[in-house]
């Protein structure tokens, strides 16, 4: 006999280090049965109050590039999981306030200093990651992206505002839209967009930094049609400038990529 019981979702945050189009943190009614000692969790409902683009078909769940390789079973038409595989496949935590099941983003641990990148190393992300937007351009006959140091000072200022609360969001701490953000330091532009994203696993050094700003990128290229705004961010025509942020600390990898056109 299936046991029907409802878990509590807080925060917005994403797969493999990613999600897009976040949402204020909210709690949801997420369906979940129960066989014998054993909870699941039903899959496309908790994906969906996360925002998370996913492709599920034949009890195959990808994100992006990852698939989940762990067991699903259907009930009334629903794919459910166990809660702890699902939630390492998302860089989750669940944790059990007032006995109820919370999927969550990893805290901060307490005095864990993380190992900063200096300047320098920050810069040569930079450089690697407008290197590969320009080849996926160049990739569709587009013309290259030029850093615009007006965007580059918005777009880090919001990779370290994200950073320093621990949530993945386009306004800033001072409720700042991404325009406005770059309007009140001069800037000015036609049209202006913003991707950002997350990654929260552990990153220790600098290569480690890399493949997960890469993985980002894959993720967001991976996008289709109609549900590929960050995609179509990097390819876009009118769009020749860009500002890239990137700050690393306790609560993970945040980035920002502000798109300029004149």
């Amino acid at each position: 006999m299936l046991r029907r019981t409802v878990v509590a979702f807080c925060a917005a945050v994403l797969a493999a280090g990613l999600l897009l189009f976040p949402q204020a943190a909210r709690a949801s009614s997420i369906p979940t049965i129960s066989e014998g000692a054993q909870v699941l969790v039903a899959v496309e409902p908790l994906l969906e109050t996360m925002q998370i683009r996913y492709h599920l078909a034949a009890g195959r769940l990808s994100i992006g590039d990852q698939a989940y390789i762990g067991p699903m079973v259907i009930d009334n038409g629903l794919y459910f999981a166990d809660p702890q595989a699902i939630a390492a496949f998302l860089n989750l935590q669940i944790s059990y306030p007032n006995g109820v099941m919370t999927f969550a983003p990893p805290a901060p641990r307490a005095g864990v200093v993380a190992e900063v990148p200096g300047t320098g190393a920050l810069d040569a992300l930079r450089i690697r990651l407008l290197a590969l937007l320009n080849a996926h351009r160049t990739a569709t006959g587009l013309p290259s992206l030029a850093i615009d140091t007006v965007a580059q000072s918005a777009a880090q200022y919001q990779a370290k505002d994200m950073e320093s609360a621990g949530i993945m969001r386009h306004t800033d701490s001072s409720g700042r839209s991404p325009i406005q953000r770059f309007q009140s330091i001069g800037g000015l532009a036609s049209r202006y967009g913003e991707n950002v994203a997350y990654f929260g696993l552990d990153i220790n050094d600098l290569e480690n930094e890399w493949q997960a700003v890469g993985k980002l990128d894959a993720m967001m290229m991976a996008e289709q049609a109609p549900d590929d705004g960050h995609r179509e961010a990097i390819l876009s025509p009118e769009y020749r400038k860009i500002g890239i942020g990137v700050a690393i600390g306790t609560n993970g990898l945040y980035l920002a990529e502000d798109f300029v056109a004149r």
